[in-house]
Parts: C-alpha cells; structure tokens; sequence
C-alpha cells in the first residue's frame, strides 16, 4: 500500500516452516549425462564435484520443506524448465497457497512462465513474473522485494536454478534478506540435461567456484554508487519538466542516455500527470529520432500528504482531474495521452507491479470526477488514489534497480527525491 493511500485512509476515515524430507533419492553414482560423467575427465572427478558443491544439494539429495510458502526460479538455461515444473508440480500438492516467483530475462522469463501454465496447470493469480533481470543480483533484489509484499519472506521456500548458479544465487537472496534456513536449493546436478541446456564448461564452473570463495555473484555492487546530481531548471509547467528532462538526458549521451529504468517522483496526487507529459514525451522524440533502443520503465513514487488535510485532499484531487481533462482532446497528438494502456509502437512501460495504477482514465471521467469532488461533501476513494497517485512504497524501491530518478518540480515531501535515489 502506498504512503499516499494510508494518509487518505487516515483523512477520510476509511477504516511457516516444518521439518524437511527428501523429495529426490540420492542419484546413481555416475548417471549417464550428467554433471558426474563431465568430471570424468578430470583428475578425480573435479569438475563434478565443482558442480556438487555449487548445487547445495546436501548429500542425502534435494530437500523439500512440508509446506513450501514459495517456489522461486532464477531463469538462465533451457534445461531449468522441466525441473521447475516439476518443483512447482510438488510445491503446489503439499500448500495450495504457494506462490511462484519466475525472474530472469525476458525470453527466460517467458519461456518458464508457459511451461508452468501449461505443463504444472499453475493458476496465473499465484505466479508472479519478473522479466528484466540482467544478473543474480537483479533476480534477488526482484525476489526478495516481491516476497516481503507477499509477507513470505521469513517462510519457507524452494528454490530452483542452474546448479552451477545454486550457491552464487543463495548468496544475494540471502544478503537481500531471506535466512539461509528457510532456503532449499532443488536442483541436483545429476538431473542435468545437456540435450536441453548443451555442455557444461569446465572453465565456467571453475571461475563460479572461485567467485562462491570470494563471496561474490553476478551484478553485486563493489562499492555505494556515487550520487549524480542534474538539474534542469528551464521548464515552467509539467509539460516541459518531461520534455526538457528528456532532452538533457539525451544530451549528456553515455548511461544516463540510454538509461533502462527511470525512478519519476513528483508531488502526491501529480503522479499520474508526471507519468503522462514524461511518458508522452519520450514516445515522441524517440520516434521523432528513429531511435533503436528499448523505452525506459517508469516507476512512479509519490510522497505522502500527511500535512495536508481532508479538506485540502479533496481541493488537490479536484483540480488535479480539472487539469487533466484539458490534457486530452481529439486531436492526434493528444491521443492516448491519459490512456496508459495503449498499444502503440513505442509505448513506454510502467513499473513495479507493486504500484497499483488505473490504466485508462478518459477526459469524460476526469471532469465528471472533478465535479463531483468539487460539491459540498465530496470524498476522495482508494479509486481515486490508483488514478491520481500510483506509486510503489519505499520498500519497493529497493528491489528496483533505477539508472536514474527524475524529481519534477514542487514536491511536498523534499526529501522524496534523496530516498528514492539512495
């Protein structure tokens, strides 16, 4: 729930674990195709037992708790699917209520998430999919971020991936906050499939083990990031916060230019007009440019308004659906401007499904709604909130890897900004 949504509440009066036991029994001692048959080549089955180790596989084989709160799959080769299907088939049969965390690129993402629909029969309401990881650290920092939401992130839960990734992808859940005790790798190494995922590299595994030494993964920051600072001061309304904002980016070239994932911060109860004017521009001066890479993703944060009262909620809420009816007509070049759902090429996504957002809002409903907030008695509703004001939680954030944060003008938290970037 969002900072501004408890307020409005507080304005308008709105009123695991378990013993585990062995699921697999312990693989045959050289299973043809697999992880073992790989080490016979070297001096006493090295590379085996390379794998062995980075699997956490305990030596009585995979390990299943009773009730499994969660199942979360780390994308990487083709031959994590059928496993996962089977991990989730089971996780499903001992607790219904079992979540399933799918995070990875987005043909990884994709691709995991059909099978488990097809092949395992998941409900989609309980499958939640994360398909913009770059790194394990991005799968954690996801995976993490989404089961404190969920409130399962004390609860057990089991995890698959490649066995080579096991260790390195146990490391970063556990340094976002999940307690190694309610983690249970599920992928031993003898059910690896090189028809499906093709031959495992000595040197691969080799430089994996050496990065599980030293405590290290794929993506872990080295050191704080250094905070960057620009200011755009020319704009004087919305419109050209967005558009000069974008502007400045483009000029300054290098990461920020081509930055994947834009924080937007802007007053509360502005959010949905910061995201339209931003999201607007954007669309128009990449195709205006020809340009090739992918649109950003925005995500929306907006402050509370703890110090504003009932009264001035309804005002803001008012004349905030006032100004948004004008910023829609008939015209092309203000179609779909309130409508976040549209599918038009170069259409730029929004982000994290945590913040709740009402895609498409008309001009007729805004000044309806106007109206109504305007007359003597008006109140503002949790619909309300999801149009005006979509926003993650500051929690949230941190399971958002941001390239950069955009603060438009006037914010009544100044120190909304600072959070989000930090």
């Amino acid at each position: 729930m969002c900072s501004l949504r408890r307020c409005v509440e507080r304005c308008c009066g709105w009123g695991a674990g378990g013993a585990r036991e062995p699921l697999i029994t312990p693989a045959p001692s050289n299973p043809p195709g697999t992880a073992a048959e790989l080490g016979a080549t070297t001096a006493g089955g090295g590379l085996a037992n390379l794998i062995e180790g980075l699997s956490c596989i305990p030596a009585a084989g995979v390990q299943f708790p009773d009730s499994p709160a969660s199942v979360i799959i780390f994308g990487s080769r083709k031959d994590v699917q059928p496993i996962a299907v089977a991990r989730v088939k089971r996780a499903m049969a001992a607790n219904p209520s079992c979540d399933v965390l799918v995070t990875g690129t987005s043909a990884e993402a994709r691709a995991i998430e059909a099978a488990l629909v097809n092949d395992a029969g998941l409900d989609r309401q309980r499958l939640h999919v994360d398909e913009w990881a770059r790194t394990t650290e991005d799968n954690a920092r996801w995976a993490a971020s989404k089961l404190r939401r969920l409130g399962k992130i004390e609860a057990p839960c089991v995890l698959v991936t490649f066995p080579v990734l096991t260790a390195s992808a146990v490391a970063a859940l556990e340094a976002h906050g999940l307690q190694r005790m309610h983690v249970s790798p599920a992928f031993a190494p003898a059910e690896v499939d090189e028809q499906l995922g093709g031959k495992v590299a000595q040197g691969w595994v080799e430089a994996k083990a050496q990065q599980q030494q030293a405590n290290e993964w794929a993506g872990k920051p080295k050191t704080p990031p250094k905070l960057r600072i620009i200011v755009e001061a020319s704009s004087t309304n919305s419109g050209e916060n967005g558009k000069f904002a974008w502007a400045l980016m483009q000029s300054l070239g290098g990461d920020v230019a081509s930055a994947r994932t834009l924080v937007v911060v802007k007053a509360a109860l502005m959010e949905r007009r910061a995201l339209c004017t931003l999201r607007k521009n954007i669309r128009d001066a990449m195709r205006a440019e020809a340009m090739a890479f992918p649109t950003p993703i925005l995500v929306p944060f907006a402050p509370t308004v703890a110090e504003l009262d009932a009264t001035g909620v309804v005002q803001l809420a008012a004349a905030e659906y006032s100004r948004l009816e004008t910023y829609s007509g008939p015209e092309p070049a203000k179609k779909h401007f309130l409508d976040l759902d549209d599918d038009d090429a170069g259409s730029v996504p929004l982000g994290p499904e945590g913040a709740e957002l009402e895609r498409s809002v008309s001009a007729q409903q805004c000044a309806q709604r106007a109206r109504e907030l305007e007359q003597l008695g008006g109140t503002l509703t949790l619909d309300d909130v999801r149009r005006l004001a979509p926003s993650c939680t500051e929690e949230e954030l941190t399971g958002v890897r941001a390239d950069a944060v955009l603060c438009f003008g006037d914010p009544t938290d100044l120190s909304a900004p600072v959070r989000a970037a930090e």
